[in-house]
């Protein structure tokens, strides 16, 4: 998945990335509910948007469109 979210991230400038491994701060997992792997959470200006669980590019990609005019 990360070469789909850095290609999203190349295609909108206003799109950020950034990768925890929850190994090694197991307390972020807790806080934010990561029961499984890769879990991909949408945030803008730190409000919660949508949260993508799994390898689905395309699901990854429509929830990104969809949130672009939020």
């Amino acid at each position: 998945m990360k070469p789909v979210i850095e290609k999203l991230g190349e295609d909108n400038d206003n799109i950020e990335s950034l990768y925890i491994d929850i190994d090694e701060f197991p307390e972020l997992g807790e806080n934010e509910d990561i029961n499984e792997l890769p879990t991909i959470l949408l945030r803008k200006n730190g409000k919660y948007l949508d949260k993508i669980i799994g390898m689905n590019e395309i699901d990854l990609i429509k929830a990104v469109e969809k949130h672009q005019s939020d």
